[in-house]
């Protein structure tokens, strides 16, 4: 597998190489890694902070191999447009013609997960109007001690806000092993 130089998207980071689900390797920018795997079919999948490319299904010859490129599925302004989806973010081709994609089904976030993303907005709106209140406050001439305990606040709701996606997260990619 290659992932070739150019592009300014995820510069520096590595991408997941995934074969039949389990992580087989990380790929660099300008980098190269060879995976081996037994002869057959194989679902290979790249993948970055759970965001990636669609499954491809290649078949592995007997004795062969099959040549895989991943890169940036488009530019930094697309980036924001191709997070709605998890297998748009990274393009991942092959010249192997017999290779088909694994459609990948849509994330439905149940109950839980929904009343969690709410929640982790309010945290975080709280905290950013926390924090403006208590720079306001120190800027102002307010109340020293308040414009203090207001930034403490802020900051108090961004951590919460922080934990709480850290479990969404955790959770989404549970959730995902299990399917």
């Amino acid at each position: 597998m290659t992932r070739p130089p150019g592009g300014y998207r995820d510069l520096i980071r590595a991408y997941e190489v995934r074969v039949d689900g389990a992580r087989a390797a990380r790929v660099k920018r300008d980098g190269r890694v060879e995976i081996v795997v037994p002869a057959g079919q194989h679902d290979v999948r790249a993948v970055i902070d759970g965001f990636g490319s669609p499954t491809l299904r290649v078949d592995v010859p007997a004795g062969g191999n099959v040549e895989l490129t991943v890169q940036p599925g488009g530019g930094p302004v697309s980036a924001a447009w191709q997070l709605r989806r998890r297998d748009t973010y990274l393009s991942l081709t092959t010249s192997d013609p017999s290779a088909t994609v694994v459609p990948v089904p849509p994330f439905r976030p149940g109950r839980g997960q929904l009343i969690a993303m709410a929640l982790l907005a309010a945290i975080a709106f709280t905290g950013i109007y926390f924090f403006f209140r208590g720079i306001g406050d120190l800027q102002h001439g307010g109340s020293h001690s308040a414009g203090l305990e207001f930034l403490v606040l802020g900051l108090a709701c961004y951590l919460g806000a922080l934990g709480v996606s850290r479990r969404l997260r955790r959770r989404r990619r549970r959730d995902r092993t299990e399917a």
